[in-house]
């Protein structure tokens, strides 16, 4: 069998100095540890995201078990909710989920989840598949400002994901049931900031907005604990989930960033150092950093970033040899930040299947692993074995357990990240272009 390995040496080198697929989503079923089993089990969720944010089961999903040499033991799939619990095939030693994502009407991606060390069962938050193009219930409405410019002498308008508003009109599109508008409001000097949350109604196809909406005012975060010359990037959301607002900053003595929590149901800060190399006409980024709640007073506390060794690049090199070549892969982090416990990789082939462009495989496992060569039957056959882009990321939370099965048991009955402390990521990119990854 074909296997390539990073040597014990490549690896004290990487390692020297110590060092966010899957969804967040946890499975639909309440959150519990299953009590012993005779057998172990499989319990999952495989859903497809629409444009309007909306979760619906994808029964076509492909689920293949392979055994130790990669070589599918079994092709099964969901149901229709996409709900799976099933016992374990004899010797299975990963699971993989194959499905295609639709992103217009001439582009679709086919994109593979594969979750390595499932030998002994386990319980996977929800596999999230992307589905832009199927239906999604969106309507047209217009937002007259024009009141504004009786009571504003001067202002700058804004909104998330949307930019600046001209003209005092603005025509956005609503999807499903998001019924609230939020636009941000700058008066002068741009030192007082407030956020109006406008209600629009399935019924109503124009809304005029004045000053006397824009009521929830900013606090601002307290940033003197993070490192200079890093990039800084905080967000709100409602309840629904709905981003509000964004802001990102690089760090200096001048950082104002604000948050709205009279608005905001949780409030996220995420800091990161953040550095780039080109090697033989290709970008490598490195991006090492915590991801937090942010209190409503705006306090984050203290801040201490992972550190990664300029040498952890070279696993992207070598998983890349290793994929283009068709062999196993071994890869070992076990001496990085205690705070990080597990690896997810991803892997982007070229395709020339039809309308698909290119396949994505995510990969899931523990901080000591296997990449195997893996097959997948009926429910894909790979032609094409050239990796164009390699993503590795390796996170945790603080003061969870560093066995990996015991890692996944930990998630599932800790949905919500607040309660788990922050989440420490170190991520590694290399691809064709500059393009920035996160933001």
């Amino acid at each position: 069998m074909n296997k390539y390995t990073v040597s014990s040496i490549m690896l004290a080198t990487l390692m020297l100095g110590g060092c966010g697929g899957s969804s967040h989503n946890t499975a639909d079923k309440d959150a519990s540890i299953p009590a012993a089993l005779s057998k172990p089990k499989l319990t999952v969720n495989v859903k497809k995201r629409n444009k309007c944010g909306e979760l619906v089961g994808y029964p076509l999903a492909n689920i293949v078990f392979h055994g130790e040499d990669g070589s599918p033991l079994l092709i099964d799939s969901p149901n229709n909710s996409g709900f799976y619990s099933k016992e374990l095939p004899e010797g299975a030693q990963s699971v993989s989920f194959v499905g295609l994502e639709g992103h217009d009407e001439y582009t679709k991606v086919r994109t593979i989840f594969t979750e390595l060390d499932i030998a002994n069962g386990a319980e996977l938050n929800t596999i999230e598949f992307k589905d832009e193009m199927a239906y999604c219930d969106c309507r047209q409405v217009e937002v007259d400002f024009s009141p504004l410019a009786i009571s504003h002498s001067q202002y700058y308008l804004s909104k998330e994901g949307g930019g600046s508003v001209s003209y005092f009109k603005d025509f956005p599109s609503l999807c499903g049931d998001n019924t609230k508008l939020y636009y941000t409001l700058t008066s002068p000097g741009y030192d007082f900031t407030t956020v109006a949350a406008i209600d629009v109604p399935k019924t109503m196809s124009k809304v005029v907005v004045d000053g006397n909406q824009f009521v929830h005012e900013g606090v601002l975060v307290a940033t003197s604990s993070l490192e200079h010359g890093t990039q800084v990037y905080v967000n709100g959301k409602d309840n629904n989930d709905n981003e509000i607002f964004s802001e990102m900053d690089f760090v200096s003595d001048s950082t104002k960033l604000n948050i709205y929590p009279s608005v905001s149901e949780t409030n996220e800060l995420r800091n990161y150092a953040v550095s780039r190399s080109t090697q033989a006409g290709r970008y490598e980024m490195v991006y090492a950093g915590i991801k937090r709640r942010i209190k409503k007073d705006g306090k984050i506390g203290e801040v201490v970033l992972p550190t990664v060794p300029d040498e952890l690049s070279g696993h992207l090199s070598a998983a890349k040899l290793a994929l283009t070549q068709q062999m196993e892969f071994d890869y070992s982090f076990k001496t990085i930040d205690s705070r990080i416990q597990s690896a997810k990789w991803q892997f982007y082939f070229d395709s020339s299947e039809h309308n698909v462009e290119y396949t994505r495989w995510h990969v899931s496992g523990p901080l000591n692993a296997t990449i195997p060569t893996l097959t997948y039957g009926d429910a894909f056959k790979a032609t094409n074995h050239e990796v164009t882009r390699t993503h590795l990321h390796l996170s945790g939370f603080e003061g969870a357990p560093r066995d990996f099965s015991d890692y996944r048991q930990y998630l599932y009955t800790h949905a919500d990240k607040a309660t788990a402390g922050d989440n420490v990521f170190i991520l590694l990119v290399s691809r064709i272009n500059g393009e920035t990854l996160i933001k």
